[in-house]
């Protein structure tokens, strides 16, 4: 019989508690994703034209920097209909809240889509910054405005969500975790 050298051991070990601690990881990264989603729109300081903004909140579970789920919020009516576009206008109508608008010109170029497809794409094509051997998320909007919000107006859409995670990450991702069984 063949003796593992003691490296072969321990990267076995390794690899035997990771299989023990991942699927635990995964369900309080998948349970960190919905908190930071309510998050977002709870602290959001905008009002919803199309609704495209609020329902492209989106948090990508990266492992070993692939992307491996997407969590959305799906508990919200869809937009009412495509992101406006610089110079597009839009006359006496209802906004996704339900109140009557007079008008609204587009002040931000578009790809004139729908939010949830840009976060989607975004998520699917980017490559994190925590590459082989680590797991982390992303969360992001589908709306080119959501920057022109945030900047230019001065309004929250992600920061706060943000700057939440920073200060109480770790303990939002602990308050998830169940034991090992």
């Amino acid at each position: 019989m063949k003796r593992m050298s003691n490296d072969a051991v321990f990267q076995a070990a390794k690899r035997k508690i990771w299989d023990l601690v991942w699927p635990n990881l995964y369900q309080a990264l998948v349970s960190l994703a919905h908190d930071l989603i309510k998050s977002a729109e709870f602290e959001r300081e905008y009002r919803n034209l199309t609704g495209n903004t609020l329902t492209s909140y989106a948090v990508g579970i990266y492992k070993d920097g692939a992307l491996i789920e997407i969590i959305q919020n799906s508990n919200l009516k869809p937009p009412i209909r495509v992101k406006l576009t610089r110079g597009e206008a839009w006359v006496k109508f209802k906004d996704y809240d339900g109140n009557f608008r007079k008008k609204a010109v587009g002040i931000v170029k578009t790809d004139k889509g729908w939010g949830d497809d840009t976060s989607i794409n975004f998520l699917t094509s980017y490559d994190p910054p925590f590459m082989s051997s680590k797991t982390g998320i992303v969360m992001c909007t589908g709306t080119e405005y959501s920057e022109f919000l945030e900047e230019a107006a001065g309004l929250n859409v992600l920061t706060s969500t943000r700057k939440e995670l920073e200060a109480f990450g770790e303990s939002m991702l602990v308050r998830n975790l169940r034991p090992i069984k």
